[in-house]
């Protein structure tokens, strides 16, 4: 359920996207004991076993074992990602034609390349001949 303005409005009318988290790192302790904590929500509790977190502006919270076992990750363990090849770029025309090829680009970019071409195509079109 959720309210805005005090009307209830069924969650699915929206069209959620999926997302991902930033990559963030938070530092995060397994707690053997049940535990209280004072977040900015007020105070939380966890169970023995849940994790205390304190975030990346120095605030505290609680999260469910199995959340946290789902969600993260030790970032002390993990290798340097190998580095992504930069995109490159290669055109050539043919006769009336321009082709481009991207090579290693990645979604965004794409789109933003797209978007400009799509600008300057209308602006070719709006030209008189």
């Amino acid at each position: 359920m959720v309210k805005i303005n005090g009307n209830i409005i069924d969650p699915e009318e929206f069209t959620f996207k999926t997302v991902r988290r930033k990559s963030l790192n938070v530092k995060a302790v397994k707690m053997p004991y049940a535990f209280e904590v004072e977040t900015l929500e007020g105070i939380m509790k966890g169970n023995a076993g849940d994790y205390l977190v304190r975030g990346v502006s120095a605030e505290y919270y609680p999260i469910k074992k199995e959340l946290f076992e789902r969600t993260y990750h030790d970032a002390e363990d993990e290798q340097a990602p190998a580095e992504s090849p930069r995109p490159s770029l290669e055109h050539h025309r043919e006769g009336e034609t321009l082709l481009v090829r991207i090579d290693n680009i990645d979604r965004q970019l794409e789109q933003d390349v797209l978007a400009t071409l799509k600008a300057a195509l209308e602006r070719v079109e709006q030209q008189p001949n």
